[in-house]
């Protein structure tokens, strides 16, 4: 029996303003009043069937900034939440002769099939802000079977 667990850390993202009040070459951040660090989580939106990060009470926090000022959320103000994996394998090799084996293998990859969600559009002036879009990190489950015959 072998098995991996592999676990990261929430990835960082910046809500943006979508608007330049500070230059003309980058947009700035989005302002948003009691907010913090690890504020939103993934839900069903069963209205629609999409998936969001911010719900509305959320989302009506965030404000464009005043003019010439970048925002006070900052650069990775927001996280995503915990990703993990589990794979696991077992093999059971069974001597037939001194020189004859048959071994048979089943290996798992995602295991508990976990689904991990991408980033979800982070400018305030989208109509789709904090929703996530199709899109998945992770991977399905996947299991296969093998029988080898060693001579």
């Amino acid at each position: 029996m072998a098995g991996f667990l592999t676990v990261f850390s929430p990835r960082p993202f910046t809500v943006w303003s979508g608007q330049y009040t500070s230059s003309s070459v980058v947009t700035s951040t989005a302002d948003c009043s009691a907010c913090s660090y690890g504020m939103g989580t993934v839900f069903d939106d069963s209205a629609n069937g999409y998936k969001w990060f911010f719900n509305a009470s959320q989302i009506s926090k965030f404000s464009n900034p005043a003019p010439g000022s970048m925002g006070n959320t900052g650069r990775n103000g927001f996280a995503q939440p915990w990703l993990w994996d589990m794979d696991m394998s077992l093999l059971k090799r069974v001597q037939i002769t001194e020189r004859h084996w048959v071994e048979f293998r089943a290996e798992a990859y995602n295991l508990t099939n976990s689904v991990s969600f991408g980033y979800p559009t982070t400018s305030i002036a989208s109509g789709t802000f904090g929703r996530i879009k199709d899109s998945v990190v992770s991977g399905s489950r996947k299991i296969q079977l093998g029988l080898k015959y060693s001579f």
